[in-house]
């Protein structure tokens, strides 16, 4: 049957529920040993095979738009049919505009517990709701106990989580449910089959004020349930929200099969092992953090000293109480992703509501990397740069790193740490010190030095090593500050009259060598520079080391350049 399907996906319309149900198992089991194989598909992603084969089967896979945030679910769905949808960040704001447009088919969103985090579904299910525009959500429920309810969507999904089924329909949907055989299934299979409607549990939804019908859930392994629940949407005109749901994961396979996603990052671990420690001698300060970071231990220990750690899902939410709590001589440390620095952009723009607090801004995942999808957290650099007075900086391993923390948190202003997000292994504790701001160091240096490299991040320690072990006749510095420079240190650089290459791994706007190209202006200062960098258009991999080759930043490709033009 496997085969079959695989060489005439089209087929699938045609499976009873029974085939459908066979096709999985062998889907499942097919997968899983070319997971390797598949660098888009992943454990994880084969909890939704059911879903997304009913979502084939009920809709049109070459004329309605289907829509994923996730990266890894629409990876699957598009190993059976090339299909025209793509992965979107904020699916369900693509799927409201393709509704405006009015056009002949049907649009589904996809979405998961992390797309809950964002204010732009909130907007999104308002208008939706207002104008009853068609639109299909499906609310793919990992129950992942990992991440906590986030914002009160996402408490309204988990407060049915472990009730019994039921439906909060309106009289029209209550209608086709009743007139037909599929819906008739349906109705009955969510009243939990001996309840009648009136006797189902209906808890106070979110959607009831969003003018929003609701229905589930409904469990992910129940193909004729979901079939008929997406049959229902089709012919529903107006909104609707379809909650699918897995059955709770526990044990030990579960923590392997997603570790990707609950484990923390070394560097986490690192700003909580650091803010642990000042607490231990007795700082005083205000943590405010996104829901896609978890600090339990720092969490309870600050509630312990009646300090205040806050959650919260807007970025810019975040910085305007951070700016407003640092005006008000609270030291405020926060800490974001780097896609989350775009969205606090407004707030970081108005530069004068950061010039009197102290603000440490401890930014994660910064860089080129591939987890669900091709991410390039490469433009936070561009937002910070426009702050007057700031300081920036990027650390290149984890000793520097808390060392910087500690000059962070010691600094009497608006200070914001990069940390990249490749794997590092945490040492034991060293005495830190305050490294003085601006100052930057030469880690390799070679007698006969005949080029210069100035780099920051983990590209330091990768040239530095490679530069030893080949003797590369070149000087590397770590401008492990990007704001300000070191300006001494340029200075005595461009005295030895020999090429400067900048290496950054971040957009060009606001980044590391227009800096350097300013300060040389100002100072009327012949210099050879050549930057190497990341350039637009982006170039998209399935690795993390196959995207910086494509976009020719990774190691090798700036050796190369480094020999270009040795005699």
């Amino acid at each position: 049957m496997l085969q079959t399907f695989l060489d005439n996906p089209e087929l699938l319309s045609s499976y009873s529920f029974k085939q459908l149900k066979q096709l999985s198992s062998q889907l499942r089991f097919f997968l899983h040993n070319q997971e390797k194989h598949l660098k888009n598909v992943d454990e994880q992603s084969l909890d939704i095979i059911e879903l997304v084969l009913v979502l084939h089967k009920v809709f049109d896979a070459k004329q309605d738009i289907v829509l994923f945030e996730n990266h890894q679910f629409k990876s699957l769905y598009d190993l059976f049919v090339q299909t025209k949808n793509a992965h979107v960040l904020f699916s369900l704001t693509a799927a409201y505009a393709y509704a405006l447009l009015d056009k002949d088919h049907h649009i589904v969103s996809v979405i998961d517990h992390q797309s809950l985090a964002f204010g732009d579904v909130y907007e999104a299910l308002h208008h939706i709701g207002q104008t009853q525009k068609k639109v299909i959500l499906v609310y793919f429920d990992n129950q992942l106990e990992s991440y906590k309810s986030t914002g009160i969507i996402s408490q309204s999904f988990s407060a049915v989580r472990t009730s019994k089924a039921y439906t909060h329909l309106k009289k029209d949907v209550k209608g086709l449910l009743q007139h037909s055989k599929v819906g008739h299934n349906v109705l009955r299979g969510l009243s939990n089959v001996k309840e009648s409607l009136k006797d189902v549990i209906t808890p106070q939804s979110i959607f009831d004020e969003l003018n929003i019908e609701y229905l589930g859930p409904i469990e992910a392994t129940d193909l004729k349930l979901m079939s008929g629940a997406f049959n229902l949407a089709k012919n529903h005109d107006g909104p609707i929200v379809i909650h699918i749901k897995t059955q709770p994961k526990t044990g030990e396979n579960n923590l392997d099969k997603t570790s990707s996603i609950i484990q923390k990052t070394s560097y986490e671990t690192l700003i909580e092992q650091k803010l642990l420690d000042s607490l231990a001698n007795n700082d005083s300060f205000v943590v405010l953090t996104s829901y896609n970071h978890h600090f339990d231990t720092l969490e309870k220990a600050m509630k312990k000293k009646k300090l205040s750690f806050i959650h919260a899902a807007s970025p810019s939410f975040i910085m305007s109480l951070a700016t407003t709590l640092a005006s008000n001589q609270q030291k405020v440390v926060v800490i974001l992703n780097s896609h989350e620095i775009e969205q606090a952009s407004v707030v970081l723009h108005h530069e004068n509501s950061l010039d009197n607090g102290n603000i440490s801004l401890f930014i994660s995942n910064v860089g080129i990397n591939y987890d669900q999808n091709p991410v390039f957290n490469v433009f936070d650099l561009s937002v910070l740069s426009s702050i007057n007075h700031g300081v920036i900086a990027h650390t290149k391993d984890e000793k520097e790193a808390f060392h910087l923390m500690h000059t962070a948190m010691l600094h009497e202003g608006f200070f914001a740490l990069r940390f990249s997000n490749h794997p590092i292994s945490i040492s034991e504790h060293t005495i830190v010190s305050k490294l003085p701001i601006g100052s930057w160091t030469i880690e390799y240096s070679h007698p006969n030095a005949q080029k210069i490299v100035i780099c920051y991040g983990e590209m330091v320690s990768s040239l530095s090593s490679r530069a030893k072990s080949n003797e590369l006749e070149i000087l590397v510095i770590n401008a492990r500050f990007i704001e300000p420079i070191d300006t001494e240190l340029l200075t005595v650089l461009a005295n030895k009259n020999i090429d400067i290459l900048v290496y950054e791994s971040d957009d060009k706007t606001g980044g590391l060598y227009l800096k350097i190209v300013e300060f040389y202006k100002q100072e009327n200062r012949q210099v050879s520079l050549e930057r190497v960098g990341i350039e637009k258009p982006l170039k998209y991999a399935f690795s993390t080391i196959q995207i910086k080759k494509e976009n020719k930043i990774d190691t090798n490709s700036l050796i190369e350049i480094i020999q270009k033009g040795r005699n």
